[in-house]
């Protein structure tokens, strides 16, 4: 594994970043979430979930998954190469593209600039936003009251936002992946959550996926015999 040849390229990459809106206009908004079954088995499979949702009623228009062999291990920094591929394949499948694509992954707050959300942005060259539960680089003061947000910053810039969406839950972290700004990144994010933390298309997502990996265990299906259901 040479982690040297991935920094280079995460380097390269990095600089085709736009942090700019490039959609004139936003119908449909896609969630992408992954799952894993026997993640520390050689035989581990990944689960990744695409959930297309209209942006103003919020209805699930299309869902798939895809299944693929878990060929990378879990380095900090380095999510694109465990679940990137599998994400875009799933993207790539479904018949109606999304305006945005919103993901369970970071976005610019990463050593490089360049987190899952904004590799993926840059490949596919189409808005992505970074949704996390969790502050992975930069700095940020802890949002505590419900509906507050505080700026994340890196290097004296505002990079994202933390976000605390209801009373029970911790904060999410919210960054631009490609092709939209900070502040659109937040807006498009913060109007799609309900009643859970997460944005509406991620949590779809997240529960298609999760569905998927209890199907397959309650059926006892072997993780070599796994393939795209």
């Amino acid at each position: 594994m040479d982690l040297e040849r991935l920094l280079d390229e995460q380097r390269r990459l990095s600089s085709n970043i736009i942090l700019e809106d490039r959609f004139s206009h936003i119908d449909r908004v896609a969630g992408i979430d992954s799952s894993y079954l026997n993640k520390d088995d050689s035989q581990g499979k990944i689960i990744t979930a695409a959930v297309l949702v209209d942006y103003l009623s919020r209805d699930v228009l299309e869902k798939i998954y895809l299944i693929d062999d878990i060929d990378f291990p879990y380095i900090p920094g380095f999510l694109f190469y465990r679940e990137g591929k599998n994400m875009l394949n799933t993207i790539r499948k479904l018949m109606t593209k999304p305006d945005v694509i919103l993901i369970d992954g970071g976005g610019i707050n990463h050593p490089m600039g360049i987190g899952l959300a904004s590799h993926i942005g840059v490949i596919l060259k189409r808005p992505t936003i970074g949704v996390t539960k969790k502050m992975f680089y930069g700095f940020c003061t802890k949002p505590t009251d419900v509906g507050e947000s505080k700026p994340i910053i890196l290097n004296d810039k505002v990079i994202g936002y933390a976000y605390k969406p209801n009373k029970r839950s911790n904060p999410i972290y919210i960054t631009p992946g490609n092709l939209i700004s900070v502040d659109s990144a937040f807006e498009i994010t913060k109007n799609l959550i309900s009643k859970h933390k997460l944005p509406i298309p991620i949590q779809e997502a997240h529960n298609f996926a999760k569905s998927i990996r209890l199907s397959i265990k309650q059926n006892y299906v072997p993780a070599s015999q796994i393939k795209d259901l």
